[in-house]
């Protein structure tokens, strides 16, 4: 009887390490590959304006200047074990263009004359204005951006730290808003489901942005 016990044991043991093993790699392999839409359509705002605007997006996050991730990467998806695999943007273009497409769309929405410019970060805050200047509009909007992605395990932590700037058609700033925060989005079940939730939390700190009270004002 004893021996008995002891070999049920035994098995039970090897299936219970069999199952955890299974479940580490069902979970690792989906947390390869997945990606998150920051291209929006449907953002509010506040803003109305008859002015042009320009508009553009300076990514420098430090791990995009030092070049350790790609200019599309946008989080972390967390294996079985925690090791951590890229997410990336759903439209596979930099992080930069699909801000600038999400704030035309919302300026758009509210029939302001929106144009999107490339920005190229070469460390020089005057050369990065200059370029939206040159295209001669009445007003730009710049959006810095020094921190943002997620971080999925568990749980979904959401890191921004966002700045939006209004420049007059010399350049000269006249307007800023910003948010700034890591956001506990919790235990949100498959990647798709975080995906959404990840979408709708950068929408929210969009339009936040974009209602500020102050960037409204300088846009009419």
């Amino acid at each position: 009887m004893y021996k008995s016990e002891c070999i049920s044991g035994g098995l039970n043991m090897v299936l219970r390490y069999a199952l955890c093993l299974f479940i580490a790699i069902f979970v690792s392999g989906c947390a390869i590959g997945n990606t998150t839409n920051f291209d929006i359509d449907g953002t509010n705002t506040t803003v109305q304006t008859d002015k042009t605007v320009a508009v553009g997006t300076l990514d420098i996050r430090s791990y995009i200047v030092s070049k350790d991730k790609t200019p599309d990467f946008v989080g972390l998806q967390r294996g079985g074990f925690g090791n951590p695999f890229d997410v990336t943007t759903t439209s596979k273009a930099p992080l930069s263009e699909d801000i600038t497409a999400s704030l035309i769309s919302a300026l758009r929405k509210n029939g302001v004359d929106a144009t999107p410019v490339s920005i190229v970060d070469d460390g020089n805050y005057k050369t990065v204005v200059s370029s939206l200047v040159k295209i001669n509009r009445q007003r730009s909007i710049l959006m810095i951006v020094n921190e943002l992605k997620s971080d999925t395990f568990y749980n979904t932590a959401f890191l921004y730290d966002l700045r939006l700037q209004v420049l007059d058609e010399s350049g000269e700033r006249i307007a800023e808003s910003a948010v700034q925060g890591r956001d506990n989005l919790g235990p949100l079940g498959l990647p798709s489901d975080v995906g959404i939730a990840v979408t709708s939390a950068f929408q929210r700190k969009l339009e936040s942005l974009l209602s500020d009270p102050a960037v409204v004002d300088a846009l009419k």
